[in-house]
């Protein structure tokens, strides 16, 4: 591959920009193709955001200069795992947040399959990848406060009415407090499901509840028409029940961080690999990405 290292990263991602495309669509796909685990998925996955995709050129162009700079390697194509794991480690010794780090791992790992869809073959750089991770993940600091209630269910149960409904349904499906402000019939489906259509980012999500909360959110439609929430009403509530109950107020999103990461360890004792409860838990939590599920499980 020739050019400097910014032309050589354009080059790199171009078969990978699917910018405007379902990003769910295709990772349905690469799940029915047999891919499995979050890491997984991305390798065949292309990248679907134009802020992303200039992050990543952006980080594989500085890697790209540090190998010509430091081994002398001018041709990506022509780059080996271990000055992967070179640069890695240089920025875990530099002492960089986890967060940041993990972009610059996934940009790296997004560049093994840009190179992989021009060349076919492997660059070897995914494991090393996976396996620095791995260490990353132990040493370096994390700038993320952890969220999630010290007792969320004596939490919800000072709630009452639809507020104690709405916070059941953060705690049990992980919804987001402004994807079921407002639930008309239209929302309810089967088997104790909960379309969801007011997300961020637009996609429409299905949750599902248990039976009897199910049950609360039914009957209030019959009843009124909808199932409402005032937002801030519902957040000075649980303030409230925070401080009723003894424990740190983390607002409505500290509910989705208890879903998480009960989430992951039911998942991980009905026997999922840890990626595997990952990809999930991020599915029914609306994430894009696995890694930002990963900050809940502080």
């Amino acid at each position: 591959m020739r050019g400097n290292p910014r032309n050589q990263a354009g080059q790199i991602f171009r078969p990978l920009a699917r910018i405007g495309k379902s990003r769910h669509a295709d990772k349905q796909a690469a799940r029915a193709a047999g891919h499995r685990g979050s890491h997984k998925i991305a390798q065949v996955t292309g990248v679907y955001s134009y802020r992303t995709l200039t992050e990543y050129r952006k980080h594989t162009a500085a890697f790209l200069q540090y190998v010509r700079d430091t081994h002398g390697v001018k041709d990506a194509a022509k780059i080996q795992p271990e000055h992967v794991r070179d640069y890695l480690r240089l920025k875990m010794i530099k002492g960089v947040r986890f967060k940041t780090w993990q972009t610059y791992a996934a940009a790296l790992n997004k560049a093994a399959a840009g190179l992989k869809e021009i060349y076919g073959t492997e660059t070897g750089w995914t494991e090393i990848i996976a396996e620095e991770r791995q260490t990353a993940r132990q040493v370096l600091a994390r700038d993320i406060k952890p969220r999630a209630y010290l007792n969320p269910s004596t939490l919800i149960n000072q709630l009452t009415d639809n507020h104690k409904t709405a916070a059941q349904i953060q705690y049990h499906a992980g919804a987001r407090i402004k994807e079921i402000t407002r639930l008309t019939k239209s929302n309810l489906l089967k088997r104790n499901r909960i379309k969801l259509t007011n997300t961020k980012g637009g996609r429409i999500r299905v949750i599902e509840v248990p039976p009897n909360i199910y049950q609360k959110v039914a009957n209030e439609i019959k009843k009124t028409g909808t199932f409402t929430i005032n937002y801030k009403h519902y957040l000075a509530d649980l303030q409230a029940a925070a401080l009723e109950t003894g424990q740190p107020y983390t607002g409505s999103h500290g509910l989705r961080w208890n879903y998480a990461q009960e989430s992951m360890k039911t998942l991980q004792e009905q026997g999922r690999t840890y990626d595997q409860a990952l990809t999930e838990t991020a599915d029914h939590m609306g994430h894009t990405r696995p890694e930002i599920t990963e900050h809940y499980l502080q």
